[in-house]
């Protein structure tokens, strides 16, 4: 099982949607992927899934939630600074500053 669990609320297929996406991905898969810490990743869509939104209490999107471990964290934007996202996500594992991403030509605009 992995040890942490995040749920990613988006608002369609927006720039700034797949952009949260993209970004969360690589946090993911740079600090979480490797040394066998674990993660899971769910990518909820507030337009078809309006009733998860509301259960959680998703108002502006993106949003992300660290579900697991508790307790709940969220961080709100498209998570373009990897340090302040996993300060704000609650990922311990990681005590240095870390130098936000530079853009890719892969990365959505």
């Amino acid at each position: 099982m992995a040890k942490y669990q995040f749920q990613l609320y988006v608002s369609g297929q927006t720039p700034r949607s797949l952009r949260a996406a993209y970004n969360l991905r690589r946090i993911c898969e740079q600090y979480l992927g490797a040394d066998g810490i674990g993660y899971a990743l769910d990518l909820i869509d507030v337009l078809k899934h309006p009733e998860l939104a509301a259960a959680e209490h998703i108002f502006a999107t993106p949003t992300t939630l660290r579900v697991a471990p508790l307790p709940l964290s969220r961080v709100i934007g498209d998570l373009s600074d990897p340090a302040k996202v996993l300060v704000a996500l609650g990922v311990e594992e990681f005590g240095e500053p870390f130098p936000r991403f530079p853009r890719s030509k892969d990365e959505p605009t």
